[in-house]
C-alpha cells in the first residue's frame, strides 16, 4: 500500500470531511459565481413601460454610491445600496436613499438573482423603478425591468423621454393586465 493511502487511512473521518469541504469552498471562491436563478411571474405585464411606471411609487435616475449590506426577506436574499437621486420622473425623492434589490452574492461566492436580472453596481447610474417599503424604509427595485443602466448623457436623455411618456400615459395595473 502506498504511503499516501496509509496516511489517509490514519486520519479521522471528521478531518477527511473537513478537507473535502475546504476544497469545495476553495473551488467556489476561485471560480466565478455559482448562480441560482429565481423566476418571478408578476400578475401583470411589466415589459410595458406604462404598466411598469403605473406599478411604481418612484421612477428616478440615481447614482449607486455603495452597497450597504444584505438581508434575507421572505426566504430570498436582498441587497441594499445607498443611491444618490439625480432626477425624478415619478415621485419626489431627494438626496440619498436606500434601494433594495432582490438577489445578491453570498460569502462563499454564490449569486442569487432573479432570472433575467442583473445586480446594480456602485459608481454606475441607473433608471430605477421602485416601490417604497415603509417597514424597512427603503425603495425596492422592480425585478428585471426596474434597473436600466445609463451609458452617458445620450442614454439618460433617451430613457428620460421614454419614461416621461410612460408616466404621462401610465396604466395602474390590475391582475391579468
Amino acid at each position: 500500500m502506498s504511503s499516501v493511502k496509509k496516511s489517509i487511512q490514519r486520519l479521522p473521518l471528521s478531518t477527511v470531511v473537513l478537507i473535502g469541504l475546504v476544497i469545495l469552498l476553495a473551488r467556489h471562491l476561485i471560480s466565478e459565481y455559482v448562480v441560482v436563478r429565481a423566476h418571478v411571474d408578476p400578475a401583470y405585464d411589466l415589459s410595458d413601460d406604462r404598466v411598469l411606471v403605473g406599478s411604481a411609487d418612484n421612477v428616478f435616475f440615481g447614482k449607486v454610491l455603495t452597497q450597504n449590506g444584505r438581508k434575507t426577506l421572505g426566504g430570498f436574499l436582498e441587497t441594499q445600496f445607498s443611491v444618490a437621486v439625480v432626477l425624478n420622473i415619478k415621485g419626489s425623492l431627494a438626496g440619498e436613499v436606500t434601494v433594495s434589490q432582490m438577489g445578491g452574492t453570498t460569502w462563499y461566492g454564490g449569486a442569487y438573482l432573479v432570472e433575467g436580472d442583473k445586480l446594480i453596481e456602485p459608481d454606475k447610474v441607473y433608471l430605477l423603478v421602485t416601490k417604497f417599503h415603509s417597514e424597512k424604509n427603503w425603495h425596492k427595485v422592480t425585478p428585471v425591468y426596474g434597473n436600466l443602466e445609463v451609458f452617458g448623457e445620450q442614454t439618460l436623455e433617451t430613457l428620460r423621454v421614454r419614461f416621461q411618456r410612460a408616466y404621462d400615459g401610465q396604466v395602474i395595473p390590475s391582475p391579468g393586465r
